[in-house]
């Protein structure tokens, strides 16, 4: 998802903000947080699709997500 103009201003201002020491660290990643994209789900078929795309063992894709290795072979993705 392509961020829209106004919040690239919105984030390029608050960073500068924050800097110059206006915007306190605390602020900054309250305000990040309300930026990032929504996440989408995906299905087994396609997290298996982007890990042979990328040509990575499954070890090694889950160590990128932050999961366990018999996660990442059951087809399902979920924080640890």
């Amino acid at each position: 998802m392509k961020k829209s103009r106004i919040l690239a201003e919105m984030s390029e201002t608050a960073r500068g903000l924050n800097r110059i020491g206006v915007l306190d660290q605390q602020t900054m990643r309250e305000f990040d947080v309300l930026t990032v994209p929504p996440v989408r789900a995906l299905s087994a078929r396609q997290i298996r699709a982007i890990r042979a795309r990328t040509r990575m063992s499954q070890a090694v894709f889950a160590a990128v997500l932050n999961t366990s290795g018999k996660l990442a072979r059951s087809g399902r993705v979920a924080p640890r």
